[in-house]
């Protein structure tokens, strides 16, 4: 979830270090001089910088205005090299911390928004030399800076002594409360932020990290009956993450046709939303049978390989084929076959691309090899008998009778054998359709061991034939005789 920091205005915060000038405290100092500063204050004010910095370092050479004066003069002087970007100017400004260490140039930096920047100049404060409220104020303000700049460890270190300050207590403790969500310490996060939780500058956003909270440690129900009240009442920026939250509870619990609305609810992050959101959605659509929402949204998941992608990919699939367009399908469970972050997906979306492969064809890989990369990966496969058929089917389908009897004869097995006697009969009539007639009578001579009648008896009339061929007459005539008699028999 996104940084949501508490927001209000830098200069509300009462920091003590508050902008110069101290004039208040000038003891020494004729009415020329006070001219001569406020002039260049006014070029200050009005980002006439080069003339302010011209005017403060001249007002600073002059003799007995004042320490306090002679201070804000130097300070505005190095404010001006920072504001025309000098070579100088963190020169000029370390000089100044140095000669003046109760003085703090971060609060420049600070009310800019440039909280690394300010932290550079906090680090350099004497912090020793300051009065305890002092100390508290700084320690605040460095606490929000590292918050902002991501250093959450510093950030809890600066805040965690002053959750319990009369003045930056509940400041604090939201601060201290969102890092421990952020550094996902749920326990702690929830127990701090439950203390402020009816604090009205924090109430909405307290709200939501709780609701947060609860989501990710699991509590679906909870989110659902919290975030149900806050929804109609909670604050517009807020509204999506909580529809977000309340639709994903409804997910996990897979009521699926109730968490539709709300999924759809969400707007993403900076107005986009990832693969998972619309995975989530996609499949809640695939449980209601709604097939054409779901693959919108699945072929929506582009440019990854994760568990989302190949879940997607598989359902995809499944959507394909309820929808009647198997080469999708086809392509999609292909997709899914080959991630291997859910083995038991990768293998059934391997199935189903092996099967599809057979019934549709196949116009990335010969079929053949698709159900025979399946057999090889899955040789412990419930359908492994199933697709060791389809595969010797595709080697007669395509003729290739050779290659079958050589996948048969690695694979010795009692169905593999059968199938093995009844190639040897096509592959017989290959070999002699090819004049090549001692290899196909041994063929024919394996294909006589089959159990099947019918193969039997054509492996017998082909072997007649082949050796007639041969023009060993005596043997075929006994061997066609022979075969007479078996007809005969049969009538």
């Amino acid at each position: 979830m996104k940084y949501h920091f508490f927001k209000k205005e830098m200069l509300s915060l009462c920091f003590f270090f508050v902008a110069l000038p101290f004039l208040s405290q000038q003891t020494i100092a004729n009415a020329t001089d006070i001219t001569s500063y406020n002039s260049g204050l006014n070029l200050y004010n009005t980002k006439a910088y080069a003339a302010a910095q011209k005017t403060f370092q001249k007002f600073s050479k002059i003799k007995d205005i004042g320490s306090n004066l002679k201070a804000d003069a130097l300070y505005y002087e190095a404010m001006c090299a920072i504001k025309l970007k000098q070579p100088d100017a963190d020169k000029k400004v370390l000089s100044f911390v140095e000669n003046y260490p109760h003085s703090n140039v971060g609060k420049y930096y600070f009310s800019n928004k440039k909280a690394a920047y300010a932290l550079k100049w906090f680090q350099k404060v004497a912090i020793d030399e300051l009065s305890r409220e002092d100390q508290k104020e700084l320690n605040f303000k460095m606490g929000y800076c590292f918050l902002t700049t991501n250093n959450l460890i510093l950030a809890n270190e600066r805040f965690l002594p002053l959750i319990n300050d009369a003045k930056y207590g509940n400041d604090s403790r939201y601060y201290y409360g969102f890092i421990a969500y952020k550094l996902e310490d749920y326990d702690i996060a929830e127990s701090t932020l439950k203390e402020i939780a009816d604090n009205e500058s924090y109430r909405a956003e307290i709200s939501y990290y709780l609701l947060d909270i609860s989501f990710k440690v699991g509590n679906f129900e909870r989110c659902i009956k919290v975030g149900l009240e806050l929804f109609s009442t909670i604050e517009k920026k807020l509204k999506s993450d909580v529809s977000k939250i309340i639709g994903e509870s409804y997910f996990n619990l897979k009521e699926y046709e109730v968490a539709i609305p709300y999924l759809k609810g969400y707007k993403g992050i900076k107005g986009k939303w990832n693969n998972t959101d619309f995975y989530q959605l996609g499949y809640a659509y695939y449980q209601q049978k709604d097939f054409k929402n779901a693959v919108n949204n699945f072929n929506k998941i582009i440019d990854e390989k994760n568990t989302v992608s190949q879940n997607a990919y598989y359902h995809l699939g499944e959507c394909y084929m309820r929808l009647d367009k198997k080469a999708a399908a086809l392509n999609a469970f292909r997709s899914a076959a080959e991630m291997s972050f859910d083995k038991n997906l990768q293998q059934g979306a391997a199935l189903n691309y092996a099967k599809l492969s057979y019934e549709e064809g196949n116009p990335f890989e010969a079929v053949a090899d698709v159900l025979l990369e399946y057999l090889k990966k899955y040789p412990t496969s419930k359908e492994y008998d199933q697709i060791n058929e389809l595969l010797v089917s595709s080697f007669i389908n395509a003729q290739d009778y050779k290659g079958a009897l050589q996948f048969l004869s690695q694979k010795k097995s009692k169905e593999n054998t059968a199938f093995s006697q009844e190639i040897s009969l096509y592959r017989g009539i290959q070999l002699f359709n090819e004049n090549n007639y001692k290899e196909a009578l041994l063929l024919f001579a394996e294909g006589k061991k089959s159990n099947t009648i019918e193969i039997n008896q054509k492996c017998k009339y082909w072997e007649a034939e082949t050796t007639y061929m041969l023009q060993d007459y005596q043997t075929a005539l006994i061997k066609f005789s022979s075969l007479n008699t078996l007809v005969k028999q049969h009538k």
